[in-house]
Parts: C-alpha cells; sequence; structure tokens
C-alpha cells in the first residue's frame, strides 16, 4: 500500500483528500484536495474554507514527487475550486474543470483544461458560455489513452445552435486539431430527448461510453430512464449497452449519475444498474454489469 496525497518531501495536511485516477501504466495518480502540497499552490482562499481552495495534483510513485498540476495557462494557480477529470496512459497528461460562477475572466476563462506536465501552463479546451443560462458544463472531462482526445459534456448552443435546445450533450474533441463532434446523437443526427453525461474514452479515443436519459439514440429504447450506450466514433454506430439478450433496454435505469466505465480496447463497458432482466439469475438490488462487443 502507498500513500499518495502527500507533499513531495512526504508532508501531509490535516485536511480531506478525495477523487483520484490513475495512469495506465500505473505510474501516477492524480488527485483533488485542498491541501497545500505544494508552493506553486498559491491561492489565498482560507484555510477553514476547504471547498473553496480543491486542487488537482500528480504524484509519481517511482519518484515519490506531488505537483501542482491544475494552473491556467500563465501557470499561475487558480482561485477557485477545480473539478478533476481524466488522465493519460503514461501519465504525464490531465484534464480538469474550473467554471466559479463570478471568478472566470477574458484573460482566465473557466472551461475545460489539459495540463501537459511538460507544459508549463494548461490548454483551454473548451470555454464556458458567459451566458448564465448555458454556463453549465457538466461532469469531469475525460482523456483517451493517448492524450489525443478529449470528452466531456456541455449544453451550450456552440455545439447544438437548435433553437430552445437545452439538452446535455456528450462531445468529443481532438485536442491537437480543436475538431469536436456530438456523440449522442439519434438516427439521422437527430438531437437527442434527454440529457447525456459522464463520457469516458478508449485508449486511442475511437469507442466513447456515456450515460444518457434520450429514448431516441437506439431502437429498443423504451425504458423512459438513463441507460449506458458505446458510441463508435470511426463508423459512427451507437449501441445500447444496457440492454437485455433480445436488446431491448432494461426494467430499470442505468449507468444513472456516471456509473459507466469502458474498457481501453474499447471492446467492455462496465456499469452499475439497477436493472433485473440483463442477465440470468439477477436479483432485485443494483448490480455492476459488464458488457462486451461481439463485432
Amino acid at each position: 500500500m502507498t500513500l499518495v496525497s502527500k507533499a513531495s518531501d512526504g508532508t501531509q495536511r490535516n485536511v480531506d483528500t478525495q477523487e483520484a485516477v490513475i495512469s495506465g501504466n500505473g505510474r501516477r495518480v492524480a488527485f483533488l484536495t485542498p491541501a497545500r502540497l505544494s508552493q506553486a499552490d498559491d491561492d489565498k482562499a482560507p484555510a477553514d474554507e476547504p471547498l473553496r481552495r480543491f486542487d488537482v495534483y500528480v504524484h509519481n510513485l517511482a519518484s515519490g514527487n506531488t505537483r501542482l498540476a491544475s494552473v491556467n495557462r500563465h501557470g499561475s494557480n487558480f482561485t477557485a475550486p477545480v473539478g478533476l477529470g481524466g488522465i493519460s496512459h503514461d501519465g504525464r497528461s490531465v484534464g480538469f474543470t474550473w467554471g466559479y460562477i463570478g471568478k472566470d475572466t477574458r484573460d482566465v476563462p473557466g472551461g475545460f483544461y489539459v495540463r501537459s506536465l511538460a507544459a508549463h501552463g494548461s490548454t483551454l479546451i473548451w470555454r464556458q458560455d458567459i451566458n448564465a443560462l448555458t454556463r453549465e458544463i457538466g461532469a469531469g472531462l475525460a482523456l483517451s489513452g493517448d492524450g489525443r482526445f478529449a470528452a466531456f459534456t456541455s449544453k451550450s448552443d456552440r455545439i447544438d445552435p437548435e433553437p430552445g435546445y437545452r439538452k446535455a450533450d456528450v462531445v468529443r474533441m481532438n485536442i491537437r486539431t480543436g475538431h469536436r463532434s456530438v456523440v449522442s446523437v439519434g438516427a439521422q443526427d437527430a438531437d437527442a430527448n434527454g440529457d447525456s453525461d459522464s463520457p469516458t474514452l478508449s485508449a486511442r479515443g475511437r469507442f466513447v461510453a456515456f450515460s444518457s436519459e434520450a429514448d431516441n439514440l437506439t431502437t429498443g429504447d423504451d425504458n423512459q430512464v438513463a441507460d449506458a450506450y458505446r458510441f463508435d466514433c470511426r463508423i459512427e454506430r451507437m449501441a445500447l449497452v444496457s440492454s437485455r439478450p433480445d436488446g431491448r433496454a432494461g426494467n430499470a435505469s442505468s449507468a444513472a449519475g456516471g456509473g459507466v466505465s469502458i474498457s481501453a480496447d474499447g471492446k467492455h463497458v462496465a456499469f452499475d444498474s439497477f436493472a433485473t432482466d440483463l442477465a440470468p439469475g439477477d436479483g432485485p438490488d443494483g448490480d455492476v454489469f459488464l458488457w462486451k462487443a461481439i463485432n
């Protein structure tokens, strides 16, 4: 067992640490904490208001070094809490969210950031809307294992300009080129009729698994609750993951609140569900299921 939520010199702080993601190679762990574990963490939030001081750190298990990852493009600490996102396979890129109401400025905007530990500062890949009706930017930022792609949730009309459309969409973005595409779409590119969130990416970013309350993303989804999906971005094929053997949706919600994860090769998706008809012998309580693609 190895303690990772500590400073490079081994110092701990008397505050709670929460949330963590580990790199695919197992060498680095990113975590969220209000503890000041680095001199670079120079925010001015009072010590008795830890919720305002959350930052993302990365601990190198080989060297024992702990670095502050959640900095802006200037390399400076944010003035309000950030949210933890994903981490690349080698642990050298970390995604995080910053969108504290009233704190974002033109120079340091709120949105989704990616920090390459080889760089001085972070890169803003998606700016949140200033309009109060659309400034919600959803859950944390997912990264592909190779660090090339990111996936996130947004209600912005810059994603879908359809008048009156305010559903949360799952978006995949090529970080290198800036090209982005909406993943949570129905047949013939129809707008999803429910919110989608909690995306997770395969190692090369080809597959995106996510949760959605929409019922028009595939045929057979008639349970009117959240379900787990997998989208193949190469051939643009959607699969209802939380389905019964006959292909119909389960009889209760699945992956509600973000309980979905995808394997590196994209062929397996794990999710939690309260459905009782997804697999033989399942009891009445919530369970975790593993879906496997057959082609």
